[in-house]
């Protein structure tokens, strides 16, 4: 059985795109804050499995 393990995204709206994982696809926010490049970054994973 093969899994994501991670998945990068670039966003214009990084709230927004949060607050979608975690309202709709029951993600969980682990951590969040700014790289050193100045873009923000947000960690999520996933609550609940499918079957």
């Amino acid at each position: 059985m093969r899994a994501v393990n991670h998945l990068n995204r670039y966003v214009s709206n990084i709230d927004k795109f949060i607050d979608f994982y975690i309202d709709v696809l029951d993600y969980k926010l682990i951590d969040k804050g700014i790289k050193g490049n100045e873009k923000n970054y947000g960690v999520l994973y996933k609550r609940t499995r499918w079957i």
